[in-house]
């Protein structure tokens, strides 16, 4: 994930560098098991810097091993959204693709010319581990729509 963040915010700054009209990135982190414990919660606090923040103590506890692998991905990525001068957010209440992403999730936004707009999205995905019949197959996998940073 942390070499995704990182391609996609260099690219997004070698467009800024050649006129493309990006004012603020936002790097946004999610995880599929996360989120779906804590669509029961109600009270999960979106667009917050670390992941127990967005939930419950409760939750946040029975958790365990999933929290603390968003929460490594938080500090591996902290640095390189601060390098980019990006924003680094968990949002645990983002809905699109959930069901589709096994694990952790990205998404880049950016405000260009005053509008927030969707540069990147990913997440891991389990093709690897049926296509080679290995569960322990892991790939994570994004993409960045480079024509949203044509003026």
């Amino acid at each position: 994930m942390a070499e995704h963040v990182g391609a996609h915010l260099a690219i997004v700054a070698a467009g800024r560098e050649l006129g493309a009209p990006v004012e603020q990135t936002t790097v946004r982190i999610s995880d599929s098991a996360v989120h779906a414990a804590a669509v029961g919660a109600a009270a999960v606090t979106p667009d917050v810097s670390s992941p127990r923040d967005a939930l419950p103590p409760g939750l946040a506890r029975r958790l365990g091993r999933r929290l603390r692998r968003l929460e490594a991905a938080t500090e591996a990525l902290t640095p390189i959204a601060a390098a980019f001068n990006s924003r680094l957010l968990v949002d645990l209440t983002r809905t699109d693709g959930v069901s589709y992403y096994d694990g952790l999730q990205l998404r880049i936004d950016a405000t260009l010319s005053g509008e927030e707009v969707e540069l990147a999205d990913g997440g891991s995905v389990d093709w690897a581990a049926h296509l080679l019949s290995d569960r322990r197959e892991t790939l994570f996998t994004s993409g960045l729509g480079l024509e949203r940073l044509l003026p």
